[in-house]
C-alpha cells in the first residue's frame, strides 16, 4: 500500500470506484415513488437511504445539483407544487409512508399489514403492499416468468417468422 504526502492512493481509488458506480436518483424517480401520508393529507413524500457514491436531485432553488451519500433524504411534494427536502443522517429519517401501492386498484380488497419488500426488478426501490398484494405481485410474476421463460429454447408458442425476431437474442 502506498501513500503519498499521506494519502492512501488505493483507499483513494476505491472510493473514487464507489463514486463512479454509485446509484443516482433522479426527480422523476422521485416524484413516480413518492406516498401520500395516512391521515387525510395531501402531502407525497419519499426517503433515499444513500450509501457511499450514491446521489439525488436536489429539487429546491438549487436545482441540478445534487446531494450525496452516506445519508438519508427525505423529499416532501406539497399540494401546490412545492417541494422540501431534508437531510439526516444514515438510519436516522422518519419512516416513509406505509399504503399499499395497490390500494386503488378496482379488483383489489386489502389484507394484512403493509410491509415493503425489494422491487422484483432489482431497482433497490423498496414496494409497499399488503399482504394480498405480495401475494399477487408474486402469481404475477410466476405467470411471465412461466410464459416467457429465461432459457435459451424457445416455447412451442413462439414463431420467429412472425417478427423476425429470433428467441435468445444479445441485447
Amino acid at each position: 500500500m502506498s501513500k503519498v504526502n499521506g494519502v492512501d492512493g488505493e483507499a483513494e481509488g476505491a472510493e473514487a470506484e464507489q463514486h463512479r458506480t454509485g446509484v443516482h436518483y433522479d426527480a422523476l424517480f422521485l416524484r413516480g415513488n413518492a406516498l401520500t401520508d395516512k391521515g387525510g393529507s395531501e402531502v407525497r413524500r419519499i426517503v433515499v437511504e444513500l450509501e457511499v457514491g450514491d446521489s439525488v436531485d436536489r429539487l429546491d432553488s438549487t436545482k441540478g445539483q445534487r446531494l450525496y451519500g452516506p445519508q438519508a433524504v427525505e423529499t416532501l411534494f406539497w399540494p401546490d407544487g412545492g417541494t422540501d427536502q431534508r437531510c439526516f443522517a444514515s438510519g436516522q429519517a422518519p419512516p416513509p409512508p406505509r399504503e399499499c401501492l395497490d390500494r386503488h386498484k378496482e379488483s383489489h380488497m386489502c389484507t394484512g399489514p403493509v410491509t415493503g419488500e425489494p422491487s422484483r426488478a432489482g431497482t433497490g426501490t423498496v414496494i409497499f403492499r399488503c399482504r394480498a398484494g405480495h401475494d399477487a405481485s408474486e402469481a404475477y410474476a410466476r405467470k411471465v416468468q412461466e410464459r416467457y421463460p429465461d432459457t435459451s429454447t424457445p416455447p412451442d408458442w413462439f414463431d420467429a417468422s412472425v417478427a423476425g425476431e429470433s428467441w435468445d437474442e444479445e441485447w
